[in-house]
């Protein structure tokens, strides 16, 4: 069995206190713990014991590993649960640009809220989009126009809304429900507005119109309407 490291120790590079558990304390994962297995125990000992060693002697460094990258083709995590003790992992850390990860985080809350939306088909796509964009203009950003702007940048990439349409096309999609000439759910026999847009379901026949348009029809003694869905 290896000896438990202590429970505090001072580190000549640090000026501040570090603190260890001892390992009977230590804070596995409960996966980690159903597993129960003597050489994931042995394991995780030598791990610590040698993390004990490196910070005794004063040999830490607060820069990256570049040669002690997390391994390759090894399962750290599987779902939301841990397979190995977080503290013991190694990794190496990627700076982040922080107003394009503001720019896509955005757009991704508004890719989330798209999906969760029954009714985000009946908007054109391009609306969802533009809600970020209109977001990104009316939010304070504390003053610093700059901010906005280098958002604003990484948010319209290179083709604006050219550049996301993609992604919010198949947000959109994943709300459709189907729709068969016995079956048209609620939602898309009506229009946003309440009024009636389904006017005649028939076994062989589905007119769809607004009351706005038969209104118009009407006083301008028209008997015939004909309609082109534009290409999206």
């Amino acid at each position: 069995m290896q000896p438990s490291p202590p429970e505090s120790f001072h580190n000549g590079t640090f000026d501040n206190q570090l603190y260890m558990m001892p390992q009977q304390h230590s804070m596995q994962p409960r996966h980690m713990q159903s597993i129960g297995s003597q050489h994931q125990e042995e394991r995780y000992s030598q791990h610590l014991q040698t993390l004990s060693d490196t910070l005794t002697s004063g040999n830490v460094s607060d820069s990256s590993n570049a040669e002690s990258p997390t391994i390759p083709g090894v399962r750290e995590v599987s779902g939301d649960m841990f397979l190995e003790d977080p503290v013991m992992l190694r990794r190496t850390c990627i700076p982040v640009e922080r107003t394009k990860d503001k720019a896509d985080r955005l757009s991704y809350e508004c890719l989330q809220q798209v999906r969760g939306n029954l009714e985000a088909t009946l908007h054109p796509t391009i609306n969802h989009w533009l809600t970020v964009f209109d977001k990104i203009e009316t939010m304070t950003w504390g003053g610093n126009a700059e901010k906005r702007n280098a958002v604003m940048a990484h948010y319209m990439k290179k083709n604006g809304y050219e550049s996301r349409q993609h992604a919010y096309n198949r947000a959109v999609n994943r709300t459709v429900r189907e729709v068969t000439m016995t079956n048209v759910p609620e939602v898309l026999r009506s229009l946003p507005d309440g009024s009636t847009f389904l006017q005649v379901q028939e076994p062989g026949l589905h007119i769809y119109m607004s009351q706005t348009i038969i209104r118009r029809a009407v006083s301008h003694d028209l008997f015939a309407l004909v309609g082109e869905h534009p290409q999206d």
